[in-house]
């Protein structure tokens, strides 16, 4: 990673499970990303009811950074009402302590801030983890003002996860498993 990055961050809410999701995705990502876009990563969350929620994160110089999932419209690409795209909006690097994937068995906490008010060194203090990965807000108009990346195994992510929740009705967590991609 490179000091002047940009992390944009992409929601996707469906049905579709990995198998039928991934590949519109990567059909619906391709024609945005191309070699513009210096890594892109896809997570999927732990399944919820027959509802899955995927999240990519595309790696952009500052200089080049574009909203390439805009208005959370749903693309051609999709079938028609199965998948709905929010754009949660650029993040800037405030801490990255791990640029690469997680390691064998490990999960990702993603925790989604909305409070501006929110004090850092309680996000720092939770543990355990191996690595905390946190990005602020680029924009005004992105969704968060944080989006923190917990790396932690498995017994500790779920003790990461409860904590986060105690802690805040304002912040969207879950786990995240990380989806092989084959365009990163």
């Amino acid at each position: 990673m490179k000091k002047d990055t940009i992390f944009q961050f992409v929601c996707f809410d469906t049905p579709l499970s990995l198998d039928a999701f991934f590949p519109q995705w990567e059909n619906f990502a391709g024609k945005f990303l191309s070699n513009r876009a210096s890594a892109i990563s896809l997570h999927q969350q732990e399944a919820n009811k027959n509802k899955f929620r995927y999240v990519s994160k595309n790696e952009w110089p500052s200089d080049d950074f574009q909203f390439v999932f805009q208005k959370g419209k749903v693309s051609d690409k999709f079938s028609a009402g199965q998948v709905k795209v929010t754009q949660a909006g650029g993040y800037s690097p405030v801490q990255i302590e791990h640029a690469r994937k997680a390691g064998k068995g490990e999960l990702k906490v993603l925790a989604f801030v909305n409070d501006v008010r929110t004090d850092l060194a309680f996000y720092r203090e939770i543990k355990p983890y191996s690595h905390l990965n946190i990005y602020e807000a680029y924009y005004e108009n992105s969704l968060f003002q944080y989006v923190l990346e917990y790396f932690a195994k498995e017994p500790d992510a779920m003790f990461i996860l409860e904590q986060l929740k105690k802690q805040s009705a304002q912040t969207e967590t879950s786990l995240y498993r990380e989806c092989e991609l084959v365009h990163a």
